[in-house]
C-alpha cells in the first residue's frame, strides 16, 4: 500500500480512488445501489407516475359521465321506466345542452335497450344502432364501460376524434334490469396538456435530483475511499510504528525487568534489613526498659509484669496475647508463677507451681534449653478438657549454670519455629536473668550487711553488758525488797500498797529496759517513714544512762520535736554506736558525753560532701560530744572505713562508724567530725527534716477499764502467767479457761466451739505455737476474735500476725487496762 500526500498526480490518486471504491463490498454496494436508485426514479415517473395520472383522469371523467347520466337518468325516467324516443324530452335535451356547455363534454348519445341511438348531440348519429359486443356483453349487463382515446385515434363506435377525449358508456338500469345506455365524450385535452406540462416538470425535477444525488454520491464515495486509503496508510505507518515501538519496548523492557529484578531484589534486602533494625531495635527498647525499671528499684514483681505486657505487644511476634513468667525458688525445682496474661483461673492454678523436667516449661528449666511446640502434644503433661489447639515457646532463664525462671509465650497452631523470634525472647530471658542476678546479689549483700549491723549491736550490748547488769540488778534489789517489806506488813493495808506500788514500778522500770534492748538488737527490714527522732533520743539516753559507769556524767539538750523520714530502728543504731565510741574514749578517765537534738538550715558554713544540691533546706542536727582522748589527726580521714580500730582486741570490730555512715547517708544526710586530742570528739549527723515540722505534744493514753461475763480460752505454758489472767479477768466478772498447751486447747474448741467468746494466747509454746493454734481455730470458726501475746518480738510481728486473721497482737509483759480494754473493745465489735 503506497502512501498518499499532496504532491501525488490527480490521475493516479483518482484512479486508485474508483479501483478502492470497488474493491470495498460497502463502498461498491453503494455505488451500485446509488446508481440504480438515479436510473429508476426517472425511469418510474415516466413509467409508473404518468400513467397513473391519466388513470386519474380517466377515473375523474367517468365519474363525470355517472354525474350526468344520474342526472339524465331521473328526467329521462319522469315518465316511465322504459326508454323510448318518447322519454327524449325538452327537459332532457335542455339538461344534456346545459351539461354539455357547463361540464366542456364534446358529445352525449342516449342509447335504448337495443342499442338504437335515441339523442345525441350530433343529430347525424339518431337512429343509428350500436351493434359493438362490447355494448351488450358489458353495457347491457350493467358494466360501465370507459377508454381514453387520443387526438385523431378512433372510437368505439369507430369515429375518428380531432382532441383528447375519455369515452364513457354508463348502463341506465331500472328495477334491475337493463333500459338503456349514456355515451358521453368527455373532453380531456386541455387538461391532458397540464397534466403533461406537470409530469415534464416532475420529470425534470426527479432527474435533475437523480443526477444531483448521484454527483453527491459520487463525491461521498470518492472522499470516503480517499479517506479508506489515507487511512490504511496512517493504520499501515502506524502499524509499522507500533512494531518499532513494540520492538523498542520489548528491548526496554528486557532492561527494565532486569532492572527491576535489582530494585525488587535491593527492596527485598532492604525491607529485610528494616526488619531486622526494627527487630534489634524493639529488642534493645525492651532490654532497656527493664534495665532501666531495675535501676529504679521497681518491684521485681512489677519488673515481670512490664516484661511480658511488652513481649505480647510487639506487632511483628505472631504470639498470642497470652503467656506467663516463673521464677524458682532459692535451693528448690520447682517453677513459682509470678506474672501471667490470658490465662483462665483454673489453668492459672494448675500451673503455679511446676517441677522441673513436668510439662514443657519444666523441661526448659530442667535442659536449660528452649523448648517449642507448634500444637499440642504428648509432652503437655498439664493440660485442661477442652483446651483449644496451641503451641510454645517457652524460653528459660539461666546463669551460672542455674535456672532461674521460664518464660512461656503460646503461639497459635501450626506456627512454624522462627529463630528471630527465639533469638528475641533469649535476650530478654539473658535481660531478665541479668536483674534476677543483680536483685539477688543486693539482696544477700543487705542480708550479710544486716547480718554485720546485728554483730555490732551484740558487740555494742556486750560492751554495755555489766551496765545492764548492774541496772538490773539494782531493779531487782527493789523489787525483792519492797516484796520482803510487802509481807512485813500485810496486816497493814496502807504500807503494804506502798510497797506494791514500788515493786509495780521497779517491774515497768525493768519492762522499758528490756524494750529497749530488744529495739536496739532488732533484726528487721529498713522501713522508712515520718518519725521523731526526739522520743528516740529520749529512750536510748535512758538506756545509756543504766549502762554506762557513774564516772561518765550525760548531758542531753533536746530542742526539736520535728520529723525526719527514717527507720526508727537505725536511729536508735546511729545513736548507740556514736555514744558507745564515746563511751570508750572516757572509760578510763571519765568525762562528760553530751547529746543535742536541734534544727539547722544549709549555709556556707555547713558543708555537705554527700547532696549539695540540698542548699537551702531544713535539717535536723544530731550532735555527740565527749571529753575524751580524742582523734589524732593523721587517721580522721580513716575513722568511717570498715574495720578500721584503735580499740585493743576483742573491744571492737571496727564496723561501728562505718555502719553509722552508711546508714546516715541511705537517709540521704552526712556527717562532720571535729576532734581534738586534748579536748576531745564531736560527731555532727545532718538529716533532711520531712514534713510541715508542727510540733504536737504527746498525750498519754486514757484506757477506760470496763468487766464482762463472757467465757475466755486462756493458752500459756507458764502457770504464773495463767494465774495472772485467771485472776486479773476473773476479777471484772469474766469465766476464764486456761490450758498449758496448744494441743489440750484445740481439743476443748473442737469439741464445743460455741462455749468460747475469745482467745488469749501465748506465742512460744511447746507442741503448738500460738499462731498454729490461732491458724487452726479460724479454720474452725471464722472470724473468731484471738489475742496474740508475746515476749518474743522476731517469731511473728504484728503485721503478719493481723494478716493471718489475728484480731490483736500485745507484747509481753501486759499491762491489765491495756488487756482489758483490749478483750472488752474486740468482744462488743
Amino acid at each position: 500500500m503506497r502512501f498518499y500526500f499532496r504532491d501525488a498526480t490527480m490521475q493516479t490518486e483518482l484512479a486508485e480512488i474508483v479501483k478502492n471504491i470497488f474493491k470495498r463490498p460497502l463502498l461498491r454496494y453503494t455505488f451500485i445501489i446509488s446508481t440504480a436508485i438515479s436510473v429508476f426514479l426517472p425511469a418510474y415517473g415516466h413509467f409508473m407516475i404518468y400513467p397513473e395520472f391519466q388513470n386519474q383522469l380517466k377515473d375523474y371523467a367517468k365519474d363525470t359521465a355517472m354525474r350526468v347520466a344520474t342526472h339524465l337518468k331521473s328526467s329521462i325516467y319522469s315518465h316511465g321506466t322504459t326508454l323510448t324516443a318518447q322519454s327524449i324530452t325538452p327537459k332532457v335535451i335542455g339538461d344534456v345542452t346545459s351539461l354539455t356547455k357547463d361540464l366542456k363534454i364534446e358529445k352525449i348519445k342516449i342509447f335504448a335497450k337495443s342499442g338504437l341511438v335515441l339523442f345525441s348531440t350530433a343529430p347525424q348519429d339518431i337512429g343509428q344502432k350500436n351493434k359493438h359486443s362490447y355494448f351488450f356483453e358489458h353495457i347491457a349487463k350493467g358494466k360501465t364501460f370507459s377508454k381514453i382515446v387520443d387526438e385523431q385515434d378512433m372510437t368505439m363506435e369507430g369515429r375518428k376524434v380531432t382532441s383528447k377525449v375519455v369515452e364513457t358508456y354508463i348502463p341506465l338500469m331500472a328495477e334491475g334490469e337493463f333500459k338503456g345506455a349514456v355515451e358521453v365524450y368527455y373532453d380531456i385535452t386541455e387538461s391532458g396538456h397540464k397534466l403533461a406540462a406537470i409530469i415534464q416538470e416532475l420529470y425534470t425535477t426527479i432527474t435533475i435530483a437523480s443526477f444531483l444525488f448521484f454527483s453527491l454520491l459520487l463525491v461521498i464515495l470518492f472522499k470516503a475511499s480517499r479517506n479508506t486509503l489515507v487511512k490504511e496508510a496512517a493504520e499501515e505507518a502506524l502499524i509499522e510504528a507500533r512494531s518499532h515501538l513494540e520492538k523498542t519496548v520489548d528491548q526496554r523492557t528486557t532492561a527494565l525487568k532486569q532492572t527491576n529484578r535489582s530494585l525488587v531484589h535491593e527492596i527485598e534486602e532492604r525491607i529485610c534489613t528494616e526488619d531486622s533494625l526494627q527487630k534489634s531495635y524493639d529488642t534493645q527498647r525492651i532490654t532497656n526498659r527493664l534495665l532501666q525499671e531495675s535501676l529504679r528499684e521497681t518491684p521485681l514483681e512489677d519488673i515481670l509484669d512490664i516484661c511480658l505486657d511488652l513481649v505480647l505487644s510487639l506487632s511483628w511476634l505472631s504470639f498470642e496475647s497470652m503467656g506467663c513468667i516463673f521464677l524458682v525458688e532459692e535451693n528448690s525445682d520447682t517453677l513459682v508463677m509470678k506474672t501471667q496474661r490470658g490465662f483462665p483461673d483454673e489453668l492459672a492454678a494448675l500451673c503455679s507451681n511446676v517441677a522441673f523436667g513436668r510439662c514443657l516449661c519444666g523441661r526448659a528449666a530442667e535442659t536449660q534449653q528452649p523448648v517449642f511446640s507448634s500444637n499440642i502434644d504428648r509432652r503437655h503433661d498439664i493440660l485442661l478438657p477442652g483446651t483449644p489447639d496451641h503451641g510454645h515457646y517457652c524460653v528459660p532463664l539461666t546463669a551460672n549454670k542455674k535456672t532461674l525462671g521460664v518464660i512461656n509465650i503460646y503461639v497459635k497452631p501450626g506456627h512454624n519455629k522462627d529463630d528471630m523470634e527465639l533469638a528475641f525472647l533469649e535476650a530478654v530471658a539473658n535481660t531478665l536473668s541479668g536483674i534476677l542476678i543483680r536483685r539477688r546479689g543486693e539482696q544477700q549483700q543487705r542480708e550479710i550487711e544486716q547480718r554485720l549491723s546485728h554483730s555490732h549491736k551484740m558487740e555494742a550490748i556486750g560492751t554495755l553488758a555489766s551496765g545492764i547488769a548492774h541496772d538490773f540488778n539494782n531493779i531487782l534489789s527493789g523489787i525483792m525488797g519492797h516484796a520482803q517489806l510487802t509481807s512485813m506488813n500485810l496486816d497493814k493495808a496502807e504500807k503494804a500498797n506502798q510497797h506494791i506500788d514500788q515493786i509495780h514500778k521497779g517491774a515497768k522500770r525493768a519492762t522499758e529496759l528490756i524494750q529497749q534492748i530488744l529495739t536496739f538488737s532488732r533484726q528487721t527490714a529498713h522501713d522508712k517513714k515520718p518519725v521523731r527522732l526526739s522520743p528516740i533520743v529520749k529512750e536510748t539516753l535512758k538506756f545509756i544512762r543504766s549502762s554506762f559507769p557513774a564516772n561518765i556524767k550525760i548531758v542531753e539538750q533536746i530542742t526539736s520535736k520535728s520529723k525526719v523520714k527514717a527507720d526508727p530502728t537505725q536511729m536508735h543504731q546511729v545513736l548507740m554506736n556514736l555514744c558507745t565510741n564515746a563511751f570508750h574514749a572516757m572509760r578510763q578517765t571519765g568525762g562528760t558525753l553530751c547529746v543535742n537534738l536541734s534544727e539547722i538550715r544549709y549555709n556556707q558554713d555547713v558543708g555537705s560532701p554527700v547532696i549539695p544540691e540540698t542548699r537551702g533546706d531544713l535539717f535536723m542536727l544530731l550532735e555527740v560530744s565527749d571529753t575524751g582522748h580524742g582523734i589524732p589527726k593523721d587517721i580522721q580521714n580513716k575513722i568511717f572505713e570498715p574495720y578500721f580500730t584503735t580499740k585493743k582486741p576483742g573491744d571492737g570490730t571496727g564496723l561501728g562508724l562505718a555502719v553509722v555512715l552508711g546508714i546516715v547517708e541511705d537517709h540521704s544526710g552526712w556527717i562532720n567530725v571535729k576532734s581534738d586530742p586534748e579536748r576531745g570528739t564531736n560527731i555532727q549527723v545532718y538529716l533532711p527534716v520531712f514534713g510541715d515540722n508542727v510540733e504536737t505534744e504527746e498525750t498519754e493514753e486514757q484506757i477506760d477499764v470496763q468487766g464482762g461475763t463472757e467465757c475466755i480460752m486462756v493458752v500459756d505454758d507458764e502457770s504464773s502467767i495463767l494465774d495472772f489472767y485467771s485472776g486479773l479477768l476473773g476479777a471484772y466478772g469474766y469465766r476464764v479457761v486456761t490450758f498449758s498447751d496448744g494441743l489440750s486447747a484445740l481439743k476443748a474448741f473442737n469439741k464445743n466451739p460455741g462455749a468460747y467468746d475469745i482467745l488469749i494466747t501465748d506465742m512460744t509454746m511447746p507442741e503448738m505455737t500460738g499462731d498454729i493454734l490461732a491458724r487452726e481455730i479460724l479454720k474452725l470458726k471464722k472470724r473468731f476474735p484471738i489475742i496474740l501475746s508475746t515476749g518474743i518480738h522476731d517469731r511473728i510481728s504484728k503485721a503478719d500476725a493481723l494478716k493471718a486473721g489475728i484480731a490483736e497482737y500485745l507484747p509481753k509483759p501486759l499491762e491489765g487496762k491495756k488487756l482489758l480494754s483490749t478483750i472488752r473493745n474486740l468482744l462488743d465489735h
